[in-house]
């Protein structure tokens, strides 16, 4: 059975490949997007609301209409995240993906009508666990500048972690999406970001995922946050 599903295989490539030779107005790259966006659609599998599939789809159909409002709103948010960016400039971070580390998590908290924001960044190097946290008070009207409240570092321990690391899994944050469309004015909202490196001893590539959500205690990320929180021994928002 094996080597009759290898023969199944091996001849649809040559049919497939054979197809791409006759096909001269698209490239090998556009076939095989193409072949790949059919193959997903006839397996049921994909989000057809989740942006990059309607990008990808839109490409491989040359869906003008669609990319030309693509374009569009991609302007307005450049716009808008460049003008939310001046809020927080008082804050200089690494990116999680570039700092020599294990796993590490960072928070970025605010709650609706407090001039405060807190940044709390958790990070595992080895036997090392660490806790870096900043509070501080960010421009949103042009008469504040952002600047730093309090920071300062917090060693943890491994069981810290491993609570922390349980909470994480609980959330199932690996598997949530960046946005899930639930927004508001008012309440809280928590960015969090995750990086875990290189596992070779369970054969895992590196990882990184970004998660936004609203009103957090509706969501799976609420314990997690708690949890930074009391490792920081921040007790007042």
């Amino acid at each position: 059975m094996k080597y009759l599903l290898s023969i199944v295989i091996i001849i649809e490539i040559i049919f497939f490949t054979a197809c791409i030779d006759r096909t001269e107005k698209m490239s090998f790259k556009d076939s095989v997007t193409a072949y790949y966006i059919k193959y997903r659609d006839s397996l049921g599998e994909p989000d057809t609301a989740e942006n990059n599939y309607k990008v990808l789809k839109a490409y491989v159909n040359d869906d003008t209409v669609f990319l030309k409002e693509l374009l569009l709103r991609l302007q307005i948010d450049k716009h808008q995240a460049l003008r939310w960016s001046y809020m927080d400039t008082c804050v200089h971070q690494q990116k999680l993906q570039d700092m020599d580390v294990d796993e590490a998590y960072r928070f970025v908290y605010a709650f609706a009508f407090s001039r405060y924001k807190h940044n709390i960044t958790v990070i595992k190097k080895g036997d090392s666990i660490t806790l870096h946290y900043i509070k501080y008070e960010y421009e949103f009207d042009k008469q504040i500048s952002s600047h730093i409240i309090t920071v300062y570092d917090v060693k943890l321990s491994k069981k810290n972690w491993d609570d922390f690391e349980e909470a994480i899994y609980r959330a199932d944050f690996w598997g949530l999406k960046k946005d899930n469309g639930f927004h508001g004015v008012d309440g809280d909202d928590v960015i969090v970001a995750g990086y875990s490196h290189t596992r070779l001893d369970y054969g895992r590539k590196a990882k990184f995922n970004l998660v936004s959500r609203w009103n957090v205690n509706y969501s799976t990320l609420e314990y997690p946050l708690q949890l930074a929180f009391k490792f920081a021994g921040v007790k007042e928002l």
